[in-house]
């Protein structure tokens, strides 16, 4: 569904307002890209560091295929690496970047590198670090490190968060590509010599499901948790279970979504709390018709704690939940909201839905498609597409910050 959403970044109506004030809560927006050396379309959110400053990608921009950037907390935005494409550089990422213990950045394109998999790359999974000598120069960029390319039998066009182990080795998924082109959940296991590529399991397009956005997580046990786009019993979702069963992965339905009773096409990802339950979103259905927030237990019982009914509230989230420091879930909405644009809301454990912005898709920024992310104070930060600077078709997008 996310590629339909690409789609539906070529229409829209135009309102205007930067600031707004809900709940002693105040949204501003940090940097709206202009479409030039920053990028431009922001489709993931952003991580943070213990300083606080933000680190995410754009999946675009002006004769460039995207960027890394870090935004300092004095505002200022540095690009840390602008792809290129071609046959050493990937090509449009589409998920947010992982922070390691040593301050590198990793993160994955979805094309790129060379001209496999139809002819941009099959993407890869990259490493960015400082130089060992900071340069002089005004403007420079930090190393890259091409850990990986992903081959089709892999999988390709990777998107979603990366998940790491205890090991530093490195889970992710793949929307297409893998042994039957639906998809695959891979691994990148870390060794002395550099990391090996395996692909853990890879869905039939008839079966529990096709394309796997969103990631994985780990359960207290070990298992990886994900979700399937398409397929299963119904037709619009499973969410999946990978148990170990050396040297394979043995997977199983632990819930199909019907779209009516319980939402359909869950694209998000999912998070686990520390006792093991799962939670996560639906893009579409559900029993007011415009996604779901949902809880399953350890037990597989599954809970629609909020349904969206589009107009007031937001549509269906299409990125991952975040745990708030009060406990509750935050997230965002692609469209819906006051004004059609998407918001940002929360929902407490007991399904108590609070809107906590909505886009005007002018300067705000629209169509959010991101994560989101906590500091130490509580602030809450995240990414909106489209909107913002009007140099690009419909905005470049931007990186905005509510502050309790």
């Amino acid at each position: 569904m996310r590629k339909l959403r690409y789609c539906f970044l070529l229409c829209g109506l135009v309102f205007a307002a930067t600031l707004q004030v809900l709940q002693a809560q105040t949204f501003v927006v940090l940097h709206r890209f202009t479409g030039g050396g920053d990028g431009a379309t922001p489709v993931a959110g952003v991580s943070i560091d213990l300083a606080g400053n933000l680190y995410g990608t754009t999946s675009g921009g002006n004769r460039i295929y995207g960027t890394v950037y870090k935004l300092k907390q004095s505002g200022t935005l540095q690009t840390l690496h602008t792809f290129r494409a071609g046959q050493n550089d990937g090509n449009s990422p589409r998920g947010r970047v992982t922070l390691a213990s040593d301050g590198s950045l990793f993160g994955t394109t979805w094309a790129g590198p060379g001209t496999g998999c139809g002819g941009s790359g099959c993407g890869m999974v990259f490493r960015l670090r400082l130089p060992p000598t900071i340069p002089t120069t005004v403007q420079w960029e930090w190393n890259l490190t091409i850990i990986k390319p992903l081959t089709g039998d892999i999988g390709a066009n990777p998107q979603g968060d990366l998940t790491f182990d205890v090991l530093g080795n490195i889970f992710g998924t793949t929307v297409h590509g893998g042994t039957h082109g639906a998809g695959a959940v891979y691994t990148l296991t870390r060794t002395p010599n550099g990391y090996i590529p395996a692909n853990l399991y890879s869905p039939p397009y008839y079966g529990d499901g096709p394309w796997l956005y969103g990631g994985v997580v780990f359960d207290n046990s070990g298992k990886l948790y994900g979700t399937f786009e398409r397929d299963g019993l119904f037709q619009y979702g499973t969410l999946y279970e990978l148990s170990p069963d050396f040297p394979s992965w043995d997977e199983s339905s632990v819930h199909e979504f019907d779209f009516t009773h319980d939402g359909g096409y869950p694209i998000g990802g999912l998070i686990a709390d520390a006792d093991g339950n799962l939670y996560g979103t639906t893009s579409y259905g559900g029993p007011a018709g415009q996604g779901t927030v949902f809880k399953v237990n350890t037990s597989g019982a599954y809970t629609v704690l909020y349904s969206f009914p589009g107009n007031g509230d937001g549509c269906g989230p299409e990125d991952k939940l975040a745990f708030g420091p009060d406990g509750d879930l935050y997230g965002t909405t692609y469209c819906g909201g006051a004004h059609g644009y998407g918001s940002i809301f929360k929902v407490s454990p007991t399904g108590q839905f609070t809107s906590l912005y909505d886009f005007t898709g002018e300067a705000d920024g629209r169509w959010p498609l991101s994560t989101v992310v906590f500091d130490a104070l509580g602030s809450l930060y995240g990414t909106a597409s489209a909107g913002g600077n009007f140099a690009c078709n419909f905005g470049c997008g931007v990186v905005w910050e509510i502050t309790p």
